[in-house]
């Protein structure tokens, strides 16, 4: 670390052991605005204030910047929400709707959705939040794009700022910075990143990011390169992580009409060093925002670039067959018809969050509900899933207060979440039922000794 990063280092530590004069602590502190209180914004906005520095987060929608001034967030994150709590109450941070609130940041962040409609990405809501920083920004500051934004927009933004600078005495930098945040694990992911990017061209905003980091103990997991390297990296890297799933997931296609068993083969696979164990996990596809936007917006770009299908249009392609395919055996082996009766256990795309955004087990109630409308779900987040799924216009469902009540209701039994508490689940509660494991929570082995009739993926 070079001398000027060392001795800045060692004062951060110094304040907030509370050796130093307050002069000194100030030194430390860095005024940043974050854009866009969705997931994205408000964990790096309230990781940033827990480390000491003064956070202001910007929603335009008043009801949710007032919602997060009194310590509640509108989703569900382990442990976010409680930090939240303690971040305000020493008021490194706060809620505004007014960008006339944030004039001298330091720092804007702009976290805002970019989401891809009918394939194509749409970055109106960014473009919009960099003309209101620039609206009402007082001083020089540094524009951090943290939005996962489409190939070539790094671009467009630089010839606005330019344009900008013409008419203004005040000059803005900008910069990628891609996140990588995981749901259910998004504290982990940013006190402890594997990396942290940062596309930039100039040293003097390179030394300033450093700063920004050195509170966080992170700094030296900072790689900086082109800003058009780091637009690609987040893409590239969600598109690797798709496409390890999708693979084992052809795999258990293979492995189920060969007679294999796909966690023996998922494991003697991840042996070798040069794959590893992760992302190797078969089941009935992959969810949430991330891995489908990414993927449709880097298969945009290439059409764009006229660059031919190749790996990542499989991937997708893959992804969507895999929950026909499970669908199917539940046609075929539950032998499903008008009457029967049958309880779909998960429904957020992952465990640990509330999100049900391509939720692969949503996607199976719509199949199932075209043969019979008896149908029961549980979900551990139920609180706030419910509501959700209560909107979609899906009528007939029931929705069970337990886990053991939405079992106990019907004879076909499908895990399409992968929620601890599901393998907790006495086996005595599954006899006489047919269980359809979406995601490899129990074993063959097991439930066959049970006398359980089961039906995994891959085996």
């Amino acid at each position: 670390m070079a001398g000027w990063q060392s001795g800045y280092a060692a004062a951060c530590k110094a304040v907030y052991a509370g050796s130093i004069p307050a002069s000194a602590s100030r030194l430390s502190i860095m005024n940043i605005t974050i854009v866009g209180s969705g997931y994205v914004g408000i964990t790096a906005g309230i990781c940033f204030a827990n480390v000491g520095h003064s956070v202001s987060l910007i929603d335009k929608n008043k009801a949710k910047a007032n919602h997060l001034a009194m310590g509640k967030l509108d989703f569900f994150e382990p442990g976010l929400e409680k930090l939240l709590v303690k971040c305000i109450r020493k008021e490194s941070l706060k809620s505004y709707s007014d960008y006339e609130k944030c004039r001298k940041s330091d720092f804007y962040f702009v976290c805002v959705d970019t989401p891809t409609v009918k394939g194509k990405p749409k970055t109106t809501n960014l473009f919009a939040a960099v003309y209101e920083i620039l609206k009402y920004s007082s001083r020089p500051s540094i524009i951090v794009i943290k939005s996962t934004a489409p190939i070539g927009t790094y671009k467009k933004l630089e010839k606005k700022l330019e344009n900008f600078h013409k008419n203004s005495i005040i000059k803005h930098h900008l910069v990628v910075h891609p996140e990588f945040l995981s749901e259910g694990t998004a504290l982990k992911n940013f006190n402890s990143p594997d990396r942290i990017i940062v596309g930039t061209n100039s040293k003097q905003i390179q030394k300033k990011i450093t700063k920004l980091y050195l509170p966080t103990g992170n700094a030296n997991k900072i790689i900086f390169m082109k800003p058009e390297s780091a637009e690609l990296v987040k893409y590239a890297s969600n598109a690797f992580l798709a496409t390890k799933i999708s693979f084992i997931n052809e795999i258990s296609q293979i492995s189920e009409h060969s007679g294999g068993i796909i966690e023996e083969i998922s494991y003697g696979l991840g042996l070798d060093k040069r794959i590893g164990p992760h992302f190797l996990k078969s089941g009935i596809g992959w969810g949430g925002s991330c891995f489908p936007k990414d993927l449709e917006s880097l298969i945009y770009t290439k059409r764009m670039l006229n660059i031919p299908k190749g790996i990542i249009e499989a991937s997708l392609e893959v992804n969507e067959f895999q929950v026909v395919n499970f669908y199917n055996k539940i046609l075929k082996k539950g032998k499903l018809s008008s009457t029967s009766k049958v309880s779909v256990m998960g429904l957020t795309f992952k465990p640990d969050t509330d999100d049900i955004r391509n939720s692969v087990g949503f996607k199976l109630i719509k199949m199932i509900y075209k043969v019979t409308k008896n149908i029961s779900v549980y979900d551990p987040m139920k609180n706030t899933v419910y509501p959700k799924i209560q909107s979609m216009g899906i009528d007939g469902i029931k929705f069970s207060s337990s886990k053991l009540k939405c079992i106990n209701s019907s004879e076909i039994i499908i895990f399409a979440t992968e929620w601890r508490e599901f393998s907790e689940i006495n086996k005595k509660y599954l006899k006489n039922k047919l269980v359809f494991d979406g995601r490899n929570i129990f074993t063959n082995q097991k439930l066959a000794k049970s006398k359980i009739e089961y039906f995994s993926v891959g085996s």
